[in-house]
């Protein structure tokens, strides 16, 4: 097809002589669409079939995309228009390598209605349904004070309907990745403040998320201290993800140090941090909190039975393995009500080898608690899609049947098909990441049917404000 034969998008993509091969390059970036059946958690029925683009799906660094009107429309239906600033997006100048073109049928371009009512969970009252999941960019200091430019990084993505933070370690011996920003200080909570304030500022809401990374850690990232675990299991630390930042600049992965068991006074221990971070969090603003529950973290280490072989009250049943989770969720409501708490979990993931053998009765049990416990949402995320193995049609029966409470899914989801996602009911909001990363203004963006620039493969840990500040918006672009 000629550029300009029909009305359209022209979509531009290099693929890299180190890329992967150029056929799944041009499938993740959306040049077709597949049919998948999905789940719906409030009717528990399949839907029918629906087309899915999989523009989020893709490892977006390994393609570089840049998308222009092929002509003007002048299409007589106006939600087949397209918005006149999405005539051009210029992504990474670094790309090179052959360029193929393809012409988008513009009825796929649409007002995604459903994204954009607006909706509750608990207390948290949200202007749209599309969230911004928490990202880890490792731009703190060494005493995890939050980077000055967090400010205006957040700010720029105060569109979203909520905000949810990258974690933000409870205490000193929470550190997976290094450089990331803390909650127990003054120096911390005031840093936090600034970013919140300019965020309520632009009309955005934002929470706080909690995290312990507990074993995934290192004695360089703790004060050459021991890491923390349910019970010391340390057969697998090759599979767990520990980066850190060398003198020269460079983020890299570093070895896991074996973790411990921790003592029944640091369990409570780590109860409080989480108390105390949520107070803090309070202190500095923040809307809410989100419990980090997912991704082979400390919380998620309690819940598996291969990772904690406790004999006390924190581990044997699903009960005793719940316990960490329970009493931090006390914890933080002596402080914040529970409309105002959110928890994630990812029962399927892979990261971080957590290896539950039966996720379908631990994540089953939680469902049930889940229901009776007030808090504001649950956020499912299927981190197996990062790989390529999504589970998210496996995650939604295991709480369809006993949580009907508000909800929100984050699974490398497009536009597209989050708009059906809130529509069915399937889930009541969607949590976008790369493409928030790489769009600023993506709730603009989703509205105007794109274009949507993708990652660039540098700058996302750690670093200066480059691959941090200098995303370009649509407006940006508009005026260039």
């Amino acid at each position: 097809m000629e550029p300009g034969a029909t009305t359209g998008i022209l979509i531009s993509i290099w693929t890299q002589s180190y890329n992967r091969a150029p056929e799944r390059a041009i499938s993740g970036a959306c040049l077709g669409s597949t049919s998948q059946q999905n789940s719906t958690r409030r009717a528990r029925q399949k839907t029918s079939p629906t087309s899915t683009s999989c523009l989020a799906a893709a490892p977006y660094q390994n393609v570089q995309t840049r998308w222009r009107i092929c002509k003007p429309d002048d299409s007589k239906d106006a939600s087949l228009r397209l918005s006149p600033a999405t005539v051009f997006v210029g992504l990474n100048s670094r790309s090179s390598g052959r360029r193929l073109h393809q012409c988008a049928d513009p009825r796929r371009v649409r007002n995604m209605a459903g994204l954009f009512r607006s909706t509750a969970l608990g207390d948290l009252h949200l202007t749209n349904r599309i969230v911004m999941a928490p990202m880890t960019r490792s731009r703190a200091d060494e005493r995890g004070v939050i980077n000055s430019s967090a400010s205006e990084y957040y700010a720029a993505r105060a569109g979203a309907g909520l905000i949810i933070s990258e974690g933000i370690n409870v205490g000193p011996m929470s550190n997976a990745f290094d450089r990331t920003p803390g909650l127990w200080t003054d120096e911390q909570t005031w840093g936090w403040k600034a970013v919140v304030d300019r965020i309520h500022e632009k009309g955005g809401r934002i929470i706080a998320q909690l995290w312990h990374a507990g074993r995934a850690s290192a004695r360089g990232l703790l004060s050459d201290k021991q890491p923390l675990s349910p019970s010391g299991v340390n057969d697998d630390l090759d599979q767990l993800q520990v980066w850190a930042l060398l003198a020269n600049g460079a983020y890299v992965r570093v070895a896991a140090t074996p973790s411990r068991a921790m003592t029944l006074a640091e369990v409570q221990g780590a109860v409080n941090e989480f108390g105390l971070a949520a107070a803090n969090a309070v202190r500095a603003g923040f809307d809410g909190v989100e419990i980090h529950g997912a991704n082979g973290y400390l919380v998620h280490q309690f819940l598996s039975p291969a990772i904690n072989q406790r004999t006390d009250e924190y581990g044997g049943s699903i009960e005793g393995r719940s316990r960490l989770l329970l009493e931090i969720v006390a914890a933080i409501s002596d402080v914040m009500p529970r409309s105002r708490i959110g928890l994630r979990l990812s029962p399927f993931a892979d990261y971080n080898s957590t290896r539950d053998p039966k996720p379908e009765d631990t994540y089953g049990w939680l469902a049930h608690w889940l229901q009776t416990t007030g808090l504001a949402y649950l956020h499912l995320a299927d981190t197996n899609a990062w790989t390529g193995a999504p589970d998210y049609e496996r995650m939604l029966p295991i709480f369809g049947e006993h949580y009907r409470g508000p909800l929100i899914v984050n699974a490398g989801i497009t536009p597209e098909r989050a708009d059906e996602i809130v529509v069915s009911g399937e889930a009541d909001a969607v949590a976008f990441g790369r493409l928030f990363l790489a769009n600023p203004d993506l709730p603009a963006r989703i509205q105007a049917g794109g274009p949507y620039n993708s990652p660039w493969h540098f700058g996302i840990y750690g670093g200066s404000d480059t691959g941090y500040l200098d995303y370009p918006s649509l407006e940006t672009v508009a005026k260039d």
